[in-house]
């Protein structure tokens, strides 16, 4: 997980918040990284999120009860460790089934001139 040492974040409420993640991962072996974003949050806090009649579509979000660090690493490290396939861009849409993948939606453009 990219940023901050998240081992020693301790949220003012375990039980209500939200915290950005950014996993970054690359083909074993070969060049270069990418980057997946997803949330972490509770169940609290996406119902205090909401306004009263409002519909979401959620996505990229890990729901926990509270915040366990540790148990959260373990589920991103062995959620990451099932994705597996013939080349890079295989494991990477896997990928993205956690976090929105910097390439998702991505077009090759070239210009015809």
């Amino acid at each position: 997980m990219d940023g901050d040492d998240l081992s020693g974040y301790v949220p003012t409420d375990s039980r209500n918040f939200c915290l950005a993640m950014r996993l970054i991962a690359g083909p074993a072996g070969g060049e270069g990284e990418e980057s997946f974003d997803f949330r972490v949050c509770t169940p609290d806090w996406l119902s205090a999120s909401l306004t009263s009649g409002e519909i979401r579509l959620l996505r990229h979000i890990l729901l926990v009860d509270e915040y366990n660090y540790s148990k959260t690493y373990r589920f991103v490290s062995d959620f990451v460790e099932s994705c597996t396939g013939e080349g890079w861009d295989v494991i990477a849409e896997k990928l993205s089934r956690l976090g929105y993948w910097e390439f998702e939606d991505y077009v090759d453009f070239t210009p015809r001139c």
